[in-house]
C-alpha cells in the first residue's frame, strides 16, 4: 500500500580500480582530479583521510574529501564519487551507497592494503608484475569487483561486533581474531 512513500533502492554500478601499490593509487587519484576536478573523495578511516588530505594539499589540489560518517547526499550532487578504499564489511558499503543514492561509485584500492594482505596478495603482485603491468596501471574488471565482495562477505562472517578504528590495519587488529 503506500509504496510511493518508500525510498526506491538504486542499483549502484561499482567500478574497482586496483593498483599494485599505495603510491600508484595516489598517483591515479591525482590524475583523476586533474581530469575531473569536481570529484568527491570518501574515506572510511581517519588515517586514510589524513593521508589523502596531506597529499592533495602538498600538490595544491582542491577536492572535497569526506569521512564516510560525515558525507551527505547534497555533498555529491553532480560530482563523481571516488571511494579511497573498501571497508572490510560489505554491509557498511551497501548502507553508504543506499544512503547516498549513488548510481555509480568508483573504488580505488592497492594490493598492499590490509584488506588485500588479509587474503595473501604477495602471489598476485608477482603475477601482475610478470604480466608486464606497469606500477601506475590499474586493474579493472567485474571479476575483481566480485572477488572483493566475496572477500568482504568472508570477513563479515568472522566479525561479531564492528569496533571502530583509525585505519584499515587497526580495524583488522580490533575485529579479526587470528
Amino acid at each position: 500500500m503506500f509504496s510511493f512513500l518508500r525510498k526506491r533502492k538504486i542499483k549502484t554500478k561499482i567500478t574497482d580500480r586496483v593498483f599494485i601499490s599505495s603510491k600508484a593509487k595516489q598517483h591515479a587519484i591525482q590524475e583523476q582530479l586533474c581530469n575531473y576536478p569536481d570529484t568527491v573523495i570518501i574515506t572510511w578511516f581517519e588515517e586514510s583521510y589524513d593521508q589523502i588530505e596531506s597529499l592533495l594539499q602538498f600538490n595544491n589540489f582542491k577536492a572535497g574529501i569526506y569521512l564516510s560518517r560525515e558525507i551527505a547526499a547534497h555533498n555529491i550532487l553532480n560530482k563523481k564519487v571516488l571511494f579511497l578504499e573498501h571497508h572490510p564489511l560489505v554491509e557498511k558499503e551497501k548502507e553508504m551507497l543506499e544512503k547516498l543514492q549513488l548510481k555509480e561509485a568508483i573504488f580505488y584500492s592497492a594490493l598492499d592494503e590490509p584488506l588485500f594482505k588479509h587474503f595473501g596478495t604477495d602471489r598476485i603482485i608477482s603475477i601482475v608484475e610478470r604480466l608486464g603491468l606497469s606500477e601506475n596501471e590499474g586493474i579493472e574488471h567485474t571479476m575483481i569487483t566480485n572477488a572483493i565482495k566475496n572477500a568482504q562477505e568472508k570477513i563479515s562472517k568472522q566479525v561479531v561486533i564492528d569496533h571502530t578504528a583509525q585505519s584499515q590495519a587497526d580495524w583488522f587488529s580490533k575485529n579479526i581474531v587470528s
